[in-house]
């Protein structure tokens, strides 16, 4: 689900080039096949870049034993962004992730060009701090990358987000909302304000279990501002 939000945002000319990413949640490929990635014409142009990717991941497991599908992910960020450095945040990552407490502010040497929540805010029960920690380490002009379950998973984490709260969260921060979706195992829906959210549950019953991914831009480097809910209805 969340591979085809980022080629999307791929094809669409949203993502940041040659760029350095932060990443709270250390991604990895546990079930993408590597098919899906050599084999994408967003990601790989030609036939001699496809055997340049299909010869590195193929070298994963034998020089990667004990993160295969972590190091299949660098190999995926370098196909959407060109990566030129790569930082994470994970209490459960690899020994090069950062296993820094996320409730509570850190530091690291940035600002980055992305900025990644990769299912991992649901799990902090510091919403301020999270969603803040994500702004300040991320560049004027940046790009924050989202999901999260929005419906649905059932004691997945501590918490959901509404799709309002992308708009919320924007309009206090004078962030651009450059896609924002509902994901379920069979579809990726792109949702803006006139989406009848109440329709489709009735229609159509597997977004009732569905992540909400979204990819705003940060405009300035002005503080980070405590969003008010329907705020941004009120303009």
């Amino acid at each position: 689900m969340e591979f085809g939000f980022l080629v999307l945002a791929r094809e669409k000319n949203l993502l940041p080039q040659s760029a350095e990413i932060l990443e709270l949640g250390e991604s990895e490929t546990i079930a993408l096949a590597a098919e899906a990635i050599y084999n994408n014409p967003v990601l790989v142009k030609d036939d001699a870049q496809r055997q340049q990717v299909k010869q590195r991941l193929a070298e994963i497991p034998a020089h990667y034993g004990n993160w295969p599908a972590k190091h299949a992910a660098r190999v995926l960020y370098d196909l959407l962004f060109d990566c030129k450095r790569y930082c994470a945040v994970d209490f459960a990552g690899s020994s090069q992730a950062h296993p820094f407490d996320l409730n509570e502010p850190f530091e690291l040497d940035g600002p980055f060009d992305v900025a990644i929540n990769n299912g991992t805010s649901e799990h902090v029960f510091n919403q301020y701090q999270v969603f803040r920690s994500l702004h300040d380490h991320t560049k004027a002009g940046g790009v924050m990358i989202h999901w999260t379950p929005a419906f649905g998973w059932v004691n997945h984490g501590i918490f959901n987000l509404q799709p309002d709260f992308v708009y919320d969260l924007a309009h206090a921060n004078n962030y651009e909302v450059l896609l924002s979706c509902l994901l379920t195992h069979g579809e990726i829906r792109p949702i803006d304000r006139s989406t009848d959210l109440y329709q489709l549950f009735e229609r159509e019953q597997p977004f009732r279990n569905a992540l909400l991914a979204f990819a705003l831009r940060k405009r300035d480097a002005a503080p980070f501002r405590t969003p008010q809910q329907h705020q941004s209805r009120r303009g």
